[in-house]
């Protein structure tokens, strides 16, 4: 990031955006590193409990402040500047609720789970809620593999699931959807990601730096004025994409790097509840981040989350005295499988 900053069409702008993205990680690594453990966990729980709450409350009671129209519809957007905002902070609660399940606060938890849900499907971001769904089927998978396979081959499991269904995504599903005269992604988000894809090959290396094209700069401006027929696109819609074009293939493979070690090696190598939920919020990263573009080379709550979340795991197996990279054994798991 640091590099395309330096080489890209606005140094300042993107220097911006690098350092504004380091405080974020910073003070998510604080945060989890000296707060106690369950206090660390209710704080998180409860910030977000009361920005679900309040957004609903703001569009139950000043649907003015609280709501927004499109295409002739009302949708939620809460105490958030747009919808997707509050769909995507919504979805993200709703990882950290059922994960952070507590029996002895099942009817708090029910409660904000509900209001969460609730949120999510009034904001009417339909790729919130679909990346939510496939994040919560994900985690189910992992969950049943982690307790049963090693690690290797509780690894390649997955990778080789999520390899076929993007091998499905890419080339089976497009050529079902023309026969019905669909775009595959039902938005136009294929015409896009190719208008942004072929600005984006002038510098393929390094990119045009951090936010030259995941927010309105000088590059994406004309793009925005070609799309204007879809709406203010103003970004690729795809934070792959968006990777791409602010740091190049470095910066895409670093990005996409972190995200697959957290989603999918991680809750292989360890067994707690803090390991799930960030593998949940990466994966959901990743999800969202195919039809949206956020939280690539900037600050936002998915990335917060996923290294106060990490931070945590760390601090519990250091507590246990055991190795931060040691996976448990084959024979400690079919001890378990055993048992």
């Amino acid at each position: 990031g640091l590099t395309a900053s330096v080489l890209g069409v606005a140094p300042f702008t993107s220097l911006r955006a690098i350092f504004l993205w380091v405080f974020c990680v910073i003070g998510a690594y604080i945060s989890a590193a000296e707060l106690p453990k369950d206090m660390a966990f209710k704080a998180i729980f409860r910030t977000l409990a009361v920005m679900t709450v309040l957004s609903a409350l703001a569009a139950l009671l000043i649907p003015a402040l609280g709501t927004t129209g499109e295409m002739g519809s009302q949708f939620w957007r809460g105490v958030y500047t747009n919808k997707n905002q509050l769909g995507w902070i919504s979805s993200l609660f709703l990882l950290i609720a059922v994960g952070m399940h507590n029996r002895a606060r099942w009817k708090i938890t029910t409660f904000v789970v509900l209001v969460a849900i609730a949120c999510l499907w009034k904001s009417g971001s339909k790729g919130a809620l679909m990346a939510c769904l496939i994040t919560f089927m994900y985690l189910g998978l992992v969950s049943l593999l982690r307790s049963k396979v090693t690690p290797a081959l509780g690894v390649a499991a997955v990778s080789v699931a999520l390899f076929s269904f993007l091998v499905f995504g890419f080339f089976v599903l497009p050529a079902l959807l023309a026969v019905l005269g669909k775009d595959p992604t039902f938005t136009g988000r294929t015409f896009i990601w190719s208008s942004y894809l072929n600005s984006m090959f002038n510098s393929p290396f390094f990119g045009e730096g951090p936010a030259s094209y995941t927010y309105l700069s000088e590059l994406t401006a004309p793009l925005a004025m070609r799309l204007v027929r879809l709406g203010a696109i103003v970004t690729p819609h795809n934070a792959f994409l968006g990777a791409f074009g602010d740091g190049g293939i470095f910066g895409l493979l670093s990005f996409a790097g972190v995200l697959l070690y957290l989603a999918i090696v991680s809750p292989f190598l360890r067994n707690d509840r803090a390991t799930l939920i960030c593998a949940g919020v990466a994966f959901l990263n990743m999800a969202h981040g195919m039809v949206e573009t956020h939280e690539v080379f900037s600050a936002g709550f998915g990335w917060f989350l996923m290294v106060f979340f990490r931070t945590l795991s760390l601090r519990q197996q250091e507590r246990n005295g055991q190795d931060v990279g040691a996976a448990p054994s084959a024979q400690a798991i079919a001890s378990r499988a055993g048992h």
